[in-house]
């Protein structure tokens, strides 16, 4: 995870602290999630089960509760405390915490499974700063993508730095065939790029822009239509294209990532006016 200040989390618990954020399978592998690890504990014991989804002041999860198991909670007044695990990418040391917690309800899921509930959970205290970060981040992102949807980042090689994108290897797929393209900008919405050769035929086309990242270790492909073309002066062998990102396919770690460049972008901005004030 990227490092954040203390000012940050407290602005995102202030702020997105009762947003639900449900863990569909991308939001897994995004966040690194480990449902083998995860487990509510009790006084007598603990039990296996599947983080549904989360907010900064509750949870529900999906677990077998039996006759026996709903007397033992009841009995506890329903205290208990939910395990998470996270898996990090930039290291083999996992993201470990409990926090404690209460169970406000429960709702079978099946009738052919009766033991099978999902149970409603609110957190007794504010939990831990690394899931205040992760669930944070995602809301902020996906906020943010329709609030600063058409914010541009400059492709040049300061800002690249950042992004990490391997721009020797980037692509517009055009009927599933990759066409190298050079990257002008790109935002939450949609990017410019230079392509070679006639273009004039893939406007209004569905197309997919491959980036590769970090690396070269991840890719982006990012679905979505060309709705520009302008001829490059001077230079007929080369054509510039607007591209507007579909609604639906755009992952979630792109989201993050630009999100995160222009967070830092504006509080730097914010530094220098600052620093730029108290000299005159």
């Amino acid at each position: 995870m990227s490092i954040i200040t203390s000012q940050q989390l407290n602005k995102y618990y202030s702020s997105y602290k009762s947003v639900d954020v449900t863990f569909t399978k991308e939001l897994i592998n995004t966040t690194g999630l480990d449902g083998r690890q995860t487990f509510f504990k009790f006084k007598q014991g603990q039990k296996p089960c599947i983080i549904y989804s989360s907010s900064m002041v509750g949870a529900k999860i999906i677990a077998s509760i039996d006759s026996e198991l709903f007397n033992v909670l009841r009995n506890e007044n329903n205290l208990m405390s939910l395990r998470f695990a996270f898996q990090q990418k930039e290291s083999s040391d996992p993201i470990l915490f409990f926090i404690q917690g209460k169970i406000t309800g429960f709702a079978p899921i099946n009738k052919d499974k009766p033991d099978l509930h999902f149970a409603t959970i609110e957190y007794t205290n504010r939990p831990p700063d690394d899931l205040i970060q992760i669930l944070g981040s995602i809301v902020d992102a996906a906020i943010n993508s329709k609030a600063r949807a058409e914010e541009r980042i400059l492709i040049n090689e300061e800002n690249n730095r950042k992004l990490t994108f391997n721009l020797k290897t980037t692509a517009l797929l055009v009927d599933n065939l990759p066409r190298k393209c050079l990257l002008r900008d790109v935002s939450f919405s949609g990017a410019k790029l230079i392509l070679m050769g006639n273009a004039r035929f893939i406007v209004n086309k569905p197309v997919v822009l491959h980036i590769e990242y970090d690396n070269g270790r991840k890719v982006f492909n990012l679905p979505g239509v060309c709705l520009r073309y302008e001829e490059v002066e001077g230079r007929k062998d080369l054509a510039a294209l607007g591209l507007k990102f579909a609604d639906q396919g755009v992952p979630l770690e792109y989201r993050l990532l630009i999100n995160d460049f222009l967070k830092q972008r504006k509080i730097k901005k914010a530094e220098k006016a600052d620093k730029e004030e108290k000299e005159n």
